[in-house]
């Protein structure tokens, strides 16, 4: 069995974690919003999630991880796979990353907030033919009128709605940035799972979540 923990949202608390059950995981996910606004913050937790004992530790920025977002959008997204991989995290972002554990294969895709909200880098991802059947998917914010409320507006992204549920039908896609729509939502196609785990804008943190294949 492969058990995978996922986080989203953890916004400076990655350390009120428990760290003992994160290390039972064969595979970590963060979903952004670690809370890097500069390369102190960012390094912090780089470090700490480079820590895990999982054997695949993936990563996609939230809008509030601004030292990540803005070496992307300045062009650096080279020089960010760089510094990410000296901490053994794979960041993902529009491409396929293939998990081979325990003699099974698991494809796994991730969009940043960033990319998520630029209509032709939407068009550019039905473009790149990814694999015909994803097991994961990451994405910072939530696909529309899933698990995306904030008191009562649904604020997800129609155009990820659309990508997902027509083109890529991943079993899992999973995603934050809506604190308060924390938890698991099934469809005949895809579990969604939203991992925010700041409660509101308290200093609390929420159960990570967890998948089994």
């Amino acid at each position: 069995m492969i058990r995978i923990c996922c986080m989203s949202d953890t916004h400076k608390m990655h350390n009120k974690l428990d760290f003992e059950q994160l290390q039972t995981a064969n595979v970590a996910l963060h979903c952004g919003d670690f809370g890097g606004t500069d390369w102190e913050e960012t390094r912090d937790f780089l470090e700490w999630f480079g820590s895990l004992k999982a054997s695949y530790k993936i990563l996609v920025p939230g809008n509030h991880d601004y030292w990540m977002m803005k070496l992307q959008q300045q062009g650096g997204k080279y020089e960010l796979n760089g510094i990410l991989s000296r901490y053994g995290i794979s960041y993902p972002d529009r491409s396929v990353l293939v998990i081979n554990l325990e003699s099974r294969i698991i494809h796994c895709a991730g969009l940043s907030y960033d990319s998520t909200y630029r209509v032709e880098q939407g068009i550019d991802i039905v473009g790149n033919r990814w694999h015909d059947r994803l097991d994961l998917f990451l994405s910072h914010n939530p696909p529309h009128g899933i698990l995306d409320k904030i008191g009562s507006l649904h604020i997800g992204d129609p155009i990820l709605l659309d990508i997902v549920k027509k083109h890529l039908k991943p079993r899992y896609h999973i995603f934050g940035h809506c604190h308060e729509s924390y938890g698991v939502f099934k469809t005949s196609t895809t579990i969604f799972m939203n991992a925010a785990l700041q409660l509101n804008q308290q200093q609390t943190i929420r159960p990570v979540l967890w998948i089994e294949l």
